[in-house]
């Protein structure tokens, strides 16, 4: 069995164990790396994901924006264009992805097509939205933004129409906002995939069976949200 874990701001995070792992030839799994940062010894490592585990919040986000084409725009070394594709073509959308270094093209692209939607890290938001300033875009453009497990959010709601959604390894989602939690820039939803465990400031996430997340904690404080959220889940949480 190979057994490892990562280390993220001086904490054990996501400790990962596998039974044996699937051949990278095999075409039922998709693979992301382990990192949000290319310099991190984690990004060398690759982690598999069943093709047919769906991406639910991009798809719903998707649906909102009904847009004629869904940009994603991504650092190279993240290797979640796969799962992204696999999720919008399955709406029947075309589909394009950039890299984060073409930001400057990719507001071309937005300013001058009929783009609903954009799927980026947080932390290029703003150096988007002050390139696509410059081209005036005659429609909205909606923002689903990734944060990575320490990362809170941190672009103040109103600026952009924005979503954020916090993914446990990129391409695999955590915790999520949904259309009337977005008002809060820190209220979030579990995703219920996975198994939660909640005490005092602490969250802590595993998968299923236990093969991937088994007990990870989250690294930030997490709280219970106390208001019922007019979407109707039960769990609300408070980034803080």
């Amino acid at each position: 069995m190979l057994c490892y874990s990562f280390v993220m701001n001086g904490h054990s995070v996501f400790p990962l164990s596998w039974g044996p792992r699937p051949p990278v030839a095999d075409e039922s799994y998709d693979w992301v790396t382990n990192s949000f940062g290319p310099s991190d010894p984690r990004a060398l490592d690759i982690v598999p994901v069943k093709c047919d585990e769906p991406w639910e919040t991009l798809e719903t986000f998707t649906r909102k924006c009904a847009p004629h084409l869904v940009l994603g725009l991504f650092p190279a070394f993240l290797q979640i264009d796969t799962r992204f594709h696999r999720a919008i073509h399955s709406l029947g959308l075309p589909v394009c992805t950039m890299v984060e270094e073409q930001a400057k093209i990719a507001a071309a692209v937005v300013g001058h097509l009929d783009i609903g939607g954009v799927v980026l890290l947080q932390s290029a938001c703003t150096v988007f939205e002050r390139e696509l300033a410059k081209f005036k875009p005659a429609m909205t453009v909606r923002y689903l933004a990734i944060l990575a497990p320490e990362e809170r959010p941190g672009i103040a709601h109103g600026e952009i129409d924005i979503l954020f959604e916090l993914h446990l390894v990129p391409g695999i989602v955590g915790l999520f906002q949904c259309e009337q939690a977005r008002d809060s820039a820190r209220i979030f939803h579990p995703n219920d995939r996975f198994v939660w465990e909640f005490a005092d400031s602490k969250a802590w996430v595993s998968d299923n069976d236990g093969r991937r997340f088994s007990h990870a904690e989250i690294p930030q404080p997490v709280f219970p949200h106390e208001t019922q959220c007019a979407c109707g889940r039960s769990t609300s949480l408070r980034l803080n």
